[in-house]
């Protein structure tokens, strides 16, 4: 016969995995930012400019690759990283301190 014993994680686990989930959410979120940036950030009616999503992904692909999609990820590791990790950590000392499980 086998038991399942359930253990609390602790600080350290759930630190763990706040940076974790932060660190792939981002990631899989930043080729969109990326486009958004580009298409925000471009000077309208002019010859170079954007004439979509579509055309800023075709020629981003084009011209820099995948590794273009990803120009700047890791400052923006180093604030969503810590914010995505704290707020889980605050999440779950809440949930124990109100009993809300």
């Amino acid at each position: 016969m086998s038991f399942l014993i359930y253990v609390e994680p602790g600080p350290l686990v759930q630190l763990i995995c706040g940076m974790t989930s932060g660190a792939l959410g981002a990631s899989c979120v930043y080729p969109l930012q990326v486009v958004r940036t580009r298409m925000q950030a471009q000077r309208p009616n002019t010859d170079a400019a954007y004439k979509g999503m579509s055309d800023v992904f075709r020629r981003t692909f084009k011209h820099e690759g995948l590794r273009g999609f990803y120009k700047g990820i890791f400052p923006n590791l180093l604030k969503v990283v810590p914010s995505a990790s704290i707020t889980y950590m605050v999440y779950e000392t809440m949930k124990k301190r109100l009993h809300l499980e």
